[in-house]
């Protein structure tokens, strides 16, 4: 995408300082190189997205800041597609629909979720929110009834509540074990 070499290898040394900063943030089920390319590209594009006197310079570079003028894209390219955009718009009216406690509710899912460690989240994506999807609506009650009850508890007796039989009494052993999973991952340091 460069004609100039020094930028090009500037461009590859920070491609690889952000893989290696977000190496975290990466799910190993993803493919790498399609994490590697669009980081890639993503990086040379911002970079002649700037221009200064009329050579095109990486926006990441220290050199003396000149008169830039910044490259706009045509406001057609920044729009969503019609069926993004209602799908936004529905979200958006479901959202003021909520109640402040709703959206508080919602606020703190969000953050246990950015707090789970990648693995995890991708145990929940893979594994347990198509068993969740599953499950009929009462027994869906009966599991989120039980997590409520070891919420407040310690690890220690969390493990006694979950080893206690008569505490997993009503479940089949899927939900049992949906119990399980959720409860470690709620409790999980991450997850506080």
């Amino acid at each position: 995408m460069h004609r100039d070499t020094a930028t090009a290898e500037d461009l590859a040394q920070e491609v690889f300082l952000r893989i290696y900063r977000a190496r975290k943030d990466y799910l190993a089920g993803a493919k790498f190189t399609t994490w590697l390319f669009r980081l890639a590209t993503n990086l040379a594009l911002n970079s002649v997205a700037t221009i200064d006197t009329g050579e095109w310079k990486s926006r990441s570079m220290l050199r003396p800041k000149k008169t830039r003028r910044r490259f706009r894209y045509p406001r057609e390219r920044c729009e969503f597609p019609p069926g993004r955009q209602q799908q936004i718009r529905q979200n958006l009216q479901k959202w003021n629909n909520l109640t402040p406690e709703q959206k508080n509710a919602l606020r703190e899912r969000a953050q246990r979720w950015q707090q789970l460690s990648p693995e995890d989240r991708q145990k929940v994506r893979n594994e347990l929110l198509p068993k969740w999807q599953e499950m009929m609506p009462e027994r869906r009650q009966a599991v989120n009834g039980k997590l409520h009850t070891l919420q407040g508890m310690s690890a220690a007796d969390r493990e006694k509540a979950l080893d206690d039989p008569k505490f997993m009494q009503g479940l089949n052993p899927d939900e049992q074990s949906m119990v399980r999973s959720l409860s470690t991952l709620r409790s999980s340091p991450a997850a506080q």
